[in-house]
Order: C-alpha cells, then sequence, then structure tokens
C-alpha cells in the first residue's frame, strides 16, 4: 500500500469515528427529548416484561423492549349530534 492509500484510510477511519460520536450524541439528544414527551402523551405505557439486551462487551443495546398501552372505549350514546 502507497503512502498516499494510508493516508486515504487514516483519514476515512477518524472521519467515521467522528461522525460516529457525533450520531451518538444527536441520538442521545432526541431520546432526551422525546422519551418523557412520549410517557406525558402515553399515560398508560408501562414495560410488559424485561427487556432484553444484544449480547454485546463493548454496549448495552436493547434487542426487545416489551411494553403494553391500555385501551379503553367508553360506551356509545344514543344522543345525535349536529
Amino acid at each position: 500500500m502507497s503512502n498516499d492509500e494510508d493516508s486515504r484510510d487514516a483519514a476515512m477511519a477518524a472521519f467515521q469515528e467522528v461522525h460516529g460520536h457525533v450520531g451518538e450524541l444527536v441520538a442521545r439528544l432526541e431520546a432526551r427529548i422525546a422519551v418523557p414527551l412520549i410517557f406525558a402523551r402515553l399515560r398508560g405505557l408501562a414495560l410488559d416484561g424485561e427487556p432484553a439486551y444484544r449480547p454485546s462487551a463493548v454496549s448495552r443495546a436493547l434487542s426487545c423492549l416489551p411494553a403494553c398501552l391500555p385501551v379503553t372505549f367508553e360506551p356509545a350514546t344514543n344522543e345525535i349530534v349536529g
């Protein structure tokens, strides 16, 4: 491999590492904003079992997060609207 190819490979690896770190930060920020909003709007949202994690020595990524959202219906009335 030539020096040019080595320097291009090194530059690409550095770009991918920085890009990955920035993407991780953006994802965490989005989660900090979105998760509380979801729980505020879906008050009955609850876990429906134990979370399952992907086997990994470097990260703790979920592979499954069972959840349930109770749905209730109010009985219809015989009133005609309009």
